[in-house]
């Protein structure tokens, strides 16, 4: 069984694992669209994680971890408290490694179109971007800077050598956030 690491799974994934792919998933989009009210803010000024939204024509380069199909549940409900506003699903991942086939991969994402995630007040849709990076370069939360989140994210995308257009785009929005500190 495998699971997806879209963001924090990348660099802390918390749990053991057999194997290690990097590799992307089509359909899919990164969205910085998950408000953090306690691990990357506070509910005065709300940090921001990132979701994984359904967008046709996106390629989102990630990491799969496989794991033992004995640990899955246990690792899903370790996982739970982390993951709260996503849900889990199925996914093909193709792997970076062309030697490899794609295989199916087990990831938390934003389901954008049903009602009670539209009107969920712990996820944003369509936030202007200088809004999101204010947030993400400003928010400190119980676990640490929203800023590092972002960072770790941008650090595994550059060691890949992948440029995701809209993490480019917050960091081109953070970086006078940053220089004016």
């Amino acid at each position: 069984m495998w699971i997806l690491g879209y963001a924090s799974l990348i660099w802390n994934p918390e749990f053991e694992y057999e194997d290690k792919c990097v590799g992307y998933v089509k359909g899919f989009a990164r969205r910085f669209n998950v408000i953090s009210y306690k691990l990357r803010g506070v509910p005065e000024k709300t940090g921001r994680c990132a979701g994984l939204i359904e967008e046709p024509e996106a390629t989102c380069w990630c990491v799969a971890y496989r794991v033992k199909d004995e640990d899955f549940r246990r690792i899903v409900q370790k996982l739970a408290p982390r993951e709260e506003m996503t849900d889990m699903t199925t996914m093909k991942f193709y792997p970076r490694d062309q030697t490899r086939d794609p295989f199916d991969v087990k990831a938390y994402w934003v389901i954008k179109r049903t009602p009670e995630f539209l009107n969920d007040e712990n996820l944003i849709f369509d936030e202007d971007p200088a809004i999101t990076a204010e947030r993400i370069a400003t928010c400190v939360g119980t676990i640490g800077p929203n800023i590092e989140y972002f960072q770790k994210l941008s650090e595994f995308l550059r060691n890949i050598d992948v440029e995701d257009p809209y993490v480019s785009e917050l960091e081109r929005l953070i970086k006078p956030h940053l220089d004016n500190k």
